[in-house]
């Protein structure tokens, strides 16, 4: 058990990527995009509150092209960024983040079925497809919540600022889902809010790209000066 555990804490061996941080963070920026646009295309009866963002990409909703999109942006983005960061990231955090990223995708090739707010005009649906989208988003919010956990101790004691954002992450991968079972009128909203905070924080990870080049690694993977 010690093994597994020094495994997942440690870093690959391979220097960072040379990947620029500019393309990942564009596809970031177009995930976040297509996201926020979707609603503006989706029938009257969808609310940016209480529908979610998955609803937005729903199976036969005309214009869902665009949500989904924002959904294969994320995941490619997210894989691309832990391969770049597979020698600063311990091990364990760069298997759950790629685990995260490539469920992502699976959640832009499996679509929900409609939102019941357009059940008088009745669209069919596959109900596989609408299982597969549910349980990859599932395995997806472990993913980040376990990769932002390992990340967390790896960060040593000039990180406090990282630590602290890293917390909230966590909590909010942990506590948003509950919300939402809870408030389910305003499911779309909470659900977006936990997207936000992935956003920034796979963003500020982005950034540690331009600065490993010159710097050293400490044994647990955070960067020595």
């Amino acid at each position: 058990m010690n093994k597994l555990f020094v495994y997942l804490l440690t870093p690959y061996d391979p220097a960072c990527s040379s990947i620029t941080r500019n393309s990942i963070l564009t596809l970031l920026v177009l995930s976040m995009a297509c996201i926020a646009i979707a609603p503006l295309l989706m029938p009257q009866s969808y609310s940016w509150l209480a529908n979610t963002i998955s609803e937005s990409g729903a199976q036969g909703i005309k214009h869902a092209w665009l949500a989904r999109t924002g959904f294969l942006c994320f995941g490619l983005a997210v894989v691309w960024l832990a391969f770049s960061l597979r020698g600063i990231w311990a091990q364990g955090a760069v298997l759950f983040h790629l685990c995260f990223g490539i469920n992502m995708l699976a959640v832009a090739a499996f679509s929900i079925q409609p939102w019941e707010g357009i059940s008088t005009s009745p669209v069919s649906f596959d109900p596989i497809e609408d299982f597969l989208h549910n349980l990859t988003s599932t395995i997806m919010g472990f993913g980040f919540a376990l990769g932002v956990v390992i990340v967390l101790l790896q960060r040593n004691r000039q990180q406090l600022a990282d630590k602290l954002f890293d917390a909230f992450a966590i909590g909010a991968a942990t506590f948003i889902p509950i919300a939402m079972l809870v408030w389910t009128d305003i499911d779309g909203l909470v659900q977006r809010l936990m997207f936000f905070i992935s956003y920034l924080w796979y963003a500020k990870e982005v950034l540690r790209i331009s600065i490993v080049s010159g710097m050293k690694r400490s044994p647990t993977g955070g960067i020595m000066s």
